[in-house]
């Protein structure tokens, strides 16, 4: 990139320098928006936790975001899918893709969709032999 000379006396950078600059910050910004997006947890209603019971019927390992698909106990069986994280987040909250096998009955406290769907995010879940699994330890739960 070619810069030219201030006309200023005390060398401050010339009008060249300044857009080349502006330019820079501007993408650097715009690059960062898609990703701030796609970690939004807007679609979850967090001011109103459920507790779901059910069974799991998958576990899906994967990126961007792991999932786990469960259907309620109850008069009206739901199936419903839950968002969790990549698995290298996983992984360091002590998951495994083993953590959860299909048929296995757990308590899941989750953040539900806001538009009324079987859909959520979730806070922690309960196995039948006791163990409380975290997305994210306790403490990154608040707020």
């Amino acid at each position: 990139m070619t810069t030219r000379k201030s006309a200023r006396p005390n060398g401050a950078p010339g009008l060249v320098l300044k857009t080349a600059a502006v330019a820079v910050a501007a993408v650097a910004l715009l690059a960062g928006a898609p990703a701030g997006a796609h970690h939004s947890a807007a679609l979850y209603d967090r001011s109103k936790p459920i507790v779901l019971k059910g069974v799991v019927k998958e576990l899906n390992w994967s990126n961007p975001h792991s999932w786990v698909e469960i259907l309620t106990e109850g008069a009206k069986p739901t199936s419903w899918t839950i968002e969790l994280e990549g698995p290298s987040v996983m992984q360091r909250e002590g998951w495994s893709s083993h953590s959860l096998l299909p048929g296995d009955r757990i308590t899941a406290h989750v953040m539900p969709l806001k538009d009324g769907r079987a859909g959520a995010r979730l806070i922690d879940l309960t196995r039948t032999d006791g163990t409380t699994l975290y997305l994210f330890t306790p403490r990154q739960n608040v707020g």
